[in-house]
């Protein structure tokens, strides 16, 4: 057995797949998603974990999953509290929606900091499989 068929992985290592030419910096993807809007940069976020090949893309598809069922299930239970007449929509309505978006801006941060710890060995990995291939 040589040493060039011994396989030692890293467990944060990315793992290679068709999607790595797709991955940009999150950086931009947080960016885009304050300027923008969060519930799009969280869909980025996700997509950009699976082109990147991260160890913690379905912890992260789980969460937003997890913060959606969150989220849709506190929307039905605000509009039950404000259907009621003792609770005026006018409001309490804007602190409802604050609370959503706080929501939203919470996942897409953690999302940013999970993949900002596998980027820099992404970088590293992509550069040496072009630096391989090139020099074949």
């Amino acid at each position: 057995m040589s040493s060039s068929d011994v396989l030692y992985r890293i467990a944060d290592e990315p793992r290679i797949n068709t999607l790595n030419r797709l991955t940009i910096n999150p950086f931009f993807v947080i960016l885009a998603a304050m300027l923008i809007d969060f519930k799009l940069g969280v869909v980025w976020l996700v997509f950009n974990a699976y082109a990147m090949g991260s160890p913690y893309a379905k912890r992260d598809l789980v969460i937003v999953l997890a913060t959606t069922v969150a989220i849709v299930g506190t929307s039905f239970i605000s509009i039950v509290v404000l259907g009621r007449e003792q609770f005026q929509a006018d409001t309490l309505g804007p602190y409802f929606r604050l609370a959503f978006k706080t929501g939203w801006i919470a996942v897409c941060y953690y999302l940013y900091l999970s993949q900002m710890k596998v980027y820099p060995l992404f970088q590293y990995y992509r550069q040496r499989n072009t630096e391989l291939k090139i020099g074949n």
